[in-house]
Parts: C-alpha cells; structure tokens; sequence
C-alpha cells in the first residue's frame, strides 16, 4: 500500500516538474508578448539597432575583457542566474534597462524580453545601446561625451590604455572614477591592462 502511495507521488511529482518546466520555457521563449504591444517591440529593437555605432577597437578591447558576458547566451545566464549567480549578460542589460523603465523590472519580464532581444539583436548592438546611455558622472551620458571629457578627445581617436580607462568605468562609473575615486580607478585599469595583456 505504501509503495502504490509511493509511486502514485512520485508521478504527480514528476508531472507537475515537467509542466513547471514547460510554462518556464514558453514563458522565457513567449512571455514578452503577455506584457508588451507589437509597437513597443518594435519601438526596442530599432532603438537598439540605431544605437551609435562604436569603434571596431572598442569593441575588440570590450569583448577581450568582457570574454565571459559576450560568450554567454541568455540560457546560459537564466541557469547562472537560477543557482543565485548574477552575472551579467549584453541581451539581459539592455533588456533590464527598457523593463526598468516601461514595466516595473520585475525579473520574469527581464528574462522574456531578453529571450526576445536575443533572436532580434546581436550582443555587440546590444552593447552599443548601453554605451551610448551609461552616466559616467560629470553630465556625461555615454562613451563619447566621456571620451571627450576624460581624454579630451572623441571615442574614435583613443589609444588602447585609454580605451581601457573608459571600459574601466563602464560597470560603476561612480565607484570608478578618475576624478572622483583616483586610487580606485588606476588599480581598475592596472588589472584591465593586465587582463588584456594575457588575452592578446
């Protein structure tokens, strides 16, 4: 009797694990159309593409130090992200930042519309939407204007170990800062240059 108890469990167990993992997919793969009009997709995905386009060196650089992100898939990241690791991912940053903004952020419409992003828009664009749009304190918004603050020059006249400086910045410009947090920032940088050296 207690095995028939048993095994009669373990099967509703079973099935309820497998339709858990199937709304979990058709939620990741379909969920942004539940909370999204053909307009605002549309509206993302063009604000994406049309992103200022970055140089090819900073994009080089950027992926060079940023191997783990730019090789990780939004799978990759929702399994990384399920086991309590936050890392981050270009698909799911851009994708935070139009949730934050339109939806609240609640992290289910985060992963759906990165899904989305994912078969729309590359990595790269993704990474060239965020660029243009972090605060890198001073009244600079993006890469450029912090190129030409910082360095003086624009983005595209840049040198490597400036390229790095401003990459250096990117994740917390605040924390890491050249006026603002001197010591903090060159140490940051050391370990970037570092970082590159190894991966040239």
């Amino acid at each position: 009797m207690y095995l028939k108890i048993l095994k009669k469990t373990l099967r509703y167990s079973l099935v309820f694990i497998g339709l858990l993992i199937a709304g979990l997919f058709l939620w990741l793969n379909f969920g942004v159309y539940t909370f999204t009009n053909s307009a605002e997709r549309n509206a993302i995905i063009t604000e994406i593409e049309n992103a200022p386009v970055l140089p090819k060196r900073f994009l080089k650089i950027y992926t060079k130090l940023n191997r783990e992100e730019m090789d990780r898939n939004v799978y990759a990241w929702f399994l990384n992200w399920a086991n309590g690791h936050n890392y981050s991912q270009p698909h799911i940053d851009a994708s935070a930042e139009w949730t934050m903004i339109y939806r609240m952020g609640q992290m289910e419409n985060i992963a759906a519309m990165a899904f989305f992003l994912s078969k729309n828009v590359s990595k790269e664009e993704c990474v060239q939407f965020q660029s243009a749009r972090i605060d890198f304190s001073h009244n600079c918004i993006g890469v450029e204007q912090a190129a030409r603050y910082y360095y003086k020059k624009p983005l595209s006249s840049l040198n490597d170990d400036e390229l790095i400086g401003i990459i250096a910045m990117y994740k917390n410009p605040s924390l890491f800062n050249p006026i603002g947090n001197k010591r903090r920032f060159k140490d940051r940088v050391q370990t970037f240059k570092e970082k590159f050296k190894k991966t040239d």
